[in-house]
């Protein structure tokens, strides 16, 4: 059950908001611990768009996936064990583990549990991506360079040099 959450860092909310969500979420700790159905309340309460309509429930996850604070709390949780209100940066969270999946190996050939690709070619693309990553800054600066490109928007100007800079550290 997820509370003021979103797909990207939400906007800095008011403190007097804060203070509500995090009382509100208090409250629903407190039912759940009364024994009140987790599913059942997500359903009302979560702000979580992804989930709320499955009754809070996320799809099975490894570790890297989520922020720190969630999967810290997420792993340390036994089967059926309900976790304090968790803080993040998306909200505020109330964790159930329904299932617990013991570690495993996999062949490369293996299908990957959370895409459609097999796991050499989840790896290709992972590698792929990083050495784009990697390598496209000077290839960009590069092209601009000899295609003499100037932005003249003061704002847009500002936003690319502190990207420029940001990729030099």
């Amino acid at each position: 059950m997820t509370v003021d959450p979103s797909t990207q860092p939400p906007t800095q909310l008011s403190s007097d908001i804060i203070a509500a969500k995090r009382e509100q979420i208090e409250r629903l700790l407190k039912r759940l611990r009364a024994g009140e159905d987790f599913s059942t309340l997500a359903k009302e309460y979560s702000e979580d768009p992804s989930s709320k309509e499955n009754g809070g429930e996320l799809p099975e996850f490894t570790r890297g996936k989520m922020v720190l604070e969630f999967e810290t709390a997420a792993f340390s949780l036994s089967e059926g064990q309900i976790s304090d209100v968790v803080s993040t940066v998306y909200g505020f969270h109330i964790i159930k583990l329904l299932k617990q999946t013991a570690a495993h190996s996999l062949e490369l050939s293996d299908k990957s549990s959370s895409t459609n690709l097999t796991i050499a070619e989840e790896l290709r693309q992972v590698l792929t991506n990083n050495k784009i990553r990697k390598l496209a800054p000077a290839y960009v600066k590069r092209l601009r360079s000899e295609s003499h490109v100037q932005i003249i928007d003061a704002g847009l100007k500002v936003e690319d040099d502190a990207l420029i800079a940001s990729r030099v550290n």
